[in-house]
């Protein structure tokens, strides 16, 4: 049996000027979709977490 369960999942919502040229959003979801993007990500909010003391013990995972 898991020794964590999931207790909230927040969705983050990422727009563009519409007139945004289609070679600059794809170049913006290959950003979004990379390693270091999501480990920074990861990173940050963990950090927020962290200046809560009853969250201490908060896993973060970021997935795309």
């Amino acid at each position: 049996m898991t020794e964590r369960v999931l207790l909230e999942e927040f969705h983050l919502t990422m727009n563009v000027p519409r007139c945004t040229a289609d070679d600059l959003i794809e170049t913006i979801r290959r950003t979004f979709a990379s390693r270091k993007f999501r480990a920074e990500v990861k990173q940050a909010v963990t950090s927020v977490l962290r200046s809560y003391s009853d969250l201490k013990t908060v896993r973060v995972g970021v997935s795309v």
